[in-house]
């Protein structure tokens, strides 16, 4: 439907602010946070970090997985900031 066509386009504009944003104010998951976030999951999962890991970076996931906590790092600084403007 159209409003699935627009929300897909707001979507994408919303990412793309975003990354200018982590890009402006260097916002990124650093490699411990990532980890960090690998085991959570796989203790959640009932399996070990380093499995899980091994798995993630074969499909994939890892960059995906970094770029999730970009974006949720980047709304955290705007929702901090925008209390303060």
């Amino acid at each position: 439907g159209e409003g699935s066509q627009e929300q897909a386009t707001r979507r994408c504009k919303l990412y793309f602010l975003m990354q200018k944003v982590a890009d402006k104010e260097r916002i990124f998951a650093t490699e411990e946070e990532i980890e960090t976030r690998i085991k959570e999951t796989a203790a959640r999962r009932q399996t070990t970090a380093a499995k899980l890991q091994s798995e993630m970076e074969a499909s994939g996931e890892v960059a995906t997985l970094r770029s999730e906590m970009r974006e949720e790092k980047t709304m955290e600084f705007l929702k901090k900031h925008a209390k303060s403007a």
